[in-house]
């Protein structure tokens, strides 16, 4: 006699006698679906991790037009943004990315400034480390046409992200 491994609607265990080895009738199918579920799991994790590892992060944020466009003009702002990873994450890959948002985020931030933004801030120091950071941002121009010139990754774990953005006149 053996116990159904199962689980029900509730997300409880079946427990049902009989005799089967694991799964009563009604839960034979639920290993396959965790081999799947496992099998996808672990395959989209290593896809992410190596699309990473082997990507060279210099595409530019809109089409290639418009870095293009900005070559021949020579009309641009340029800002330099970094971020910093986050502390309680352990995945190599989402620590990367999320540094590299915050760094083009600080990037943008930059340019809004340098074409026109005005910028209220408020950032709070406990015990030598950043506490909060708050920042509202008003634009008078829009910021149109910016791109990523170049990413690096530092020793440090920081990223560092080059952008650029044409002026209109």
């Amino acid at each position: 006699m053996g116990r159904c491994f199962g689980l029900t609607t509730s997300l409880n265990r079946c427990q049902r006698s009989g005799s089967w080895r694991f799964f009563c009738p009604e839960h034979k199918k639920q290993p396959l679906i965790w081999v799947f579920t496992f099998i996808f799991t672990i395959g989209g994790g290593t896809a992410s991790i190596y699309s990473v590892l082997k990507s060279d992060d210099k595409s530019p944020v809109l089409p290639q037009a418009v870095a293009e466009a900005n070559k021949e003009t020579k009309k641009a702002v340029r800002a330099t943004g970094v971020g910093l990873p986050p502390t309680d994450i352990t995945d190599p890959a989402q620590k990367y990315y999320m540094a590299k948002r915050a760094a083009e985020v600080d990037a943008m931030r930059k340019l809004a400034e340098a074409i026109g933004a005005s910028v209220k801030s408020e950032s709070r120091v406990d015990k030598g480390k950043m506490d909060k950071d708050y920042i509202e941002t008003k634009i008078d121009r829009i910021l149109k046409g910016a791109y990523i010139v170049s990413t690096q990754k530092n020793q440090d774990n920081t990223v560092e992200v080059i952008m650029e953005a044409p002026i209109d006149q």
